[in-house]
């Protein structure tokens, strides 16, 4: 592996990086919108030999605060979004792109690359990137782009124009210099509503729906009141969900196209490459619909990592990885030394029991609290700060559909043996930075 040493420049607040002589890895992060972990990836053939036979499947990825904006900001800076101030869709001018991959990576002599979705109310070019491609307006049809600067009209289907134009800053990096390492998000629309598949894929046949428990829950006494007065109609969800899985074949055929071109400029082999989702979303569990809840529909994400010779084939892989290990895990495959502290993990070497997770309210759906959790694959403990006690929510190990919140579950109205611990716990990491998070 390489060693990337940093050197103050002659802007102490701008720091350089300087590679040794054997090159890193090109880094390729695929993102999708509004992709939930559960029952999407079937229709992704193409994807999941990429990543899944050729890579390794996380299978407890998190996005740690379930909204677009928010992951967005910590996957590009490696932190929770307490420590990098993104709490809403419209906070965007608040990130520090300075405390970024793209920033640290292109100081340390990388190309830098975007296509797609950067982040939502960026209005200017997207900082630290050495050639993008990104929505203006997002859209399935008459999308409207940046691309490098020009404002550009696309009538066709945007994902299809992302993936071309991500072929096309890949030859041109290689073009410009073959031997520089290089870093790219490409980050399509889809399947985020309103979810209109491409035309070819309008009809296509796709799995029925099978309800689970979460789906077939009718008694919410024991949610919290936000959560109780919440309904989703069914019906609706359903034929959601039909156009968010028509939709993502056409992602499939994007990376498919992404994987072709790095074969033909001989990249794939040193291409450190990801798939993951900025948040779930909920089909009906709870009788719910969307994201940015505290419960697994929101928080698990699709999380593939691919790397030939480094990351283990057709491996599964249950350790607790999240959107912001991306940075650190990045940072750590190149060698270099970032200027400021992530909170995340490397994903090659975390052993995490637990994570953090968190969500905050904003005007434009202002019934949803703030809340924070402390969450596993064996339990999940949430509380709001701003609610009184009613607001506690506990789930067992036992019970992976999150149906009997332990606090008002009507028949034992208990509180878990370790409650202490847990509350003091939640109370460190929500205000946790750098190495101190979980």
């Amino acid at each position: 592996m390489v060693a990337l040493v940093m050197v103050a420049g002659a802007n102490h607040h701008e720091p350089t990086a300087h590679a040794q002589s054997s090159r890193p890895p090109n880094v390729l992060i695929i993102l999708t919108d509004d992709q939930r972990a559960k029952g999407t990836m079937g229709v992704m053939d193409q994807t999941r030999s990429l990543f899944g036979e050729g890579g390794t499947k996380y299978r407890n990825g998190i996005a740690t605060t379930p909204r677009c904006c928010p992951s967005r900001a910590s996957i590009f800076t490696g932190k929770y979004v307490h420590n990098h101030d993104v709490r809403t869709n419209s906070d965007t001018p608040l990130l520090n792109t300075t405390e970024t991959m793209q920033y640290q990576l292109k100081q340390a002599g990388y190309a830098t690359g975007i296509v797609g979705k950067y982040l939502n109310a960026w209005r200017i070019s997207p900082p630290h990137f050495d050639q993008w491609a990104t929505y203006q307006r997002t859209g399935y049809y008459n999308a409207v782009f940046n691309y490098n600067g020009t404002i550009v009209d696309v009538p066709g289907y945007s994902t299809t124009y992302v993936g071309d134009k991500a072929a096309d800053v890949l030859n041109n990096f290689e073009s410009q210099d073959d031997g520089r390492p290089w870093f790219m998000q490409v980050s399509p629309f889809a399947p985020h509503g309103p979810a209109i598949p491409e035309d070819q894929y309008a009809s296509s046949l796709i799995s029925s729906w099978r309800d689970n428990p979460a789906t077939a829950e009718t008694n919410r006494r024991d949610k919290p009141d936000y959560i109780r007065s919440s309904y989703a109609r069914k019906s609706k969800i359903m034929l959601f969900r039909e156009r968010q899985l028509r939709a993502l074949m056409s992602v499939d055929d994007m990376v498919a196209s992404i994987f072709t071109e790095l074969e033909a400029l001989g990249e794939a082999g040193n291409t450190l490459a990801f798939f993951v989702s900025d948040n779930g979303f909920h089909w009906y569990e709870h009788r719910l619909a969307g994201k940015r809840l505290p419960y697994d529909d929101s928080l698990r994400v699709p999380f593939y990592v691919r790397w030939p010779g480094h990351v283990a084939a057709g491996a599964s892989d249950r350790r607790i990885v999240a959107n912001i290990d991306f940075a650190p895990t990045v940072y750590a495959a190149a060698g270099i030394n970032p200027t400021y502290r992530p909170d995340g993990k490397n994903v090659f070497t975390s052993h995490r029991r637990r994570i953090l997770t968190e969500g905050f309210s904003d005007s434009k759906k202002p019934h949803i609290p703030d809340w924070r959790s402390l969450w596993s694959p064996g339990a999940v403990y949430v509380r709001y700060p701003g609610l009184d006690a009613r607001g506690t929510e506990y789930y067992t190990a036992a019970d992976k559909w999150q149906l009997e919140n332990v606090y008002r579950d009507g028949i034992r109205n208990n509180t878990p043996s370790n409650e202490a611990k847990l509350e003091r716990l939640l109370n460190d990491y929500s205000s946790c930075r750098g190495a101190g998070c979980p």
